[in-house]
């Protein structure tokens, strides 16, 4: 599940709050385990690549926080040599984790459209 957020102060909110609550125990039959509620600071809104037909999420750690910023030229790379006709990405780094984590989500209008690379 994606949800976005405008300032980290709303999301700190809503890990407290009864909705987050409701939402979880609504979900837990579709769930192998609790979930890990992550924030990510991208660079854009993920709204047209989470909301894809297609979308591909990459999640990997980032051993040295030092590294955040070769991880984001390693993955405009990959968007370069195989987004296409991608209908969106975005890409950032966790700021609510104590291990350091970088994301990227790409999306496709297809299957068709995101074999093609």
């Amino acid at each position: 599940m994606t949800l976005e957020w405008h300032a980290k102060s709303d999301f700190d909110a809503f890990l407290v709050s009864s909705e987050l609550h409701s939402m979880i125990g609504a979900s837990k039959a579709f769930m192998a385990g609790p979930p890990t509620i992550q924030l990510f600071e991208t660079d854009a809104s993920p709204a047209s690549s989470a909301t894809a037909p297609l979308t591909v999420i990459v999640r990997t750690t980032i051993k040295n926080p030092g590294n955040r910023e070769a991880a984001g030229k390693v993955w405009s790379g990959l968007v370069k040599d195989i987004g296409g006709e991608a209908k969106g990405f975005t890409h950032g780094a966790s700021v609510n984790l104590e291990e350091e984590l970088y994301l990227g989500v790409l999306g496709w209008e297809s299957m068709e459209v995101g074999s093609h690379r």
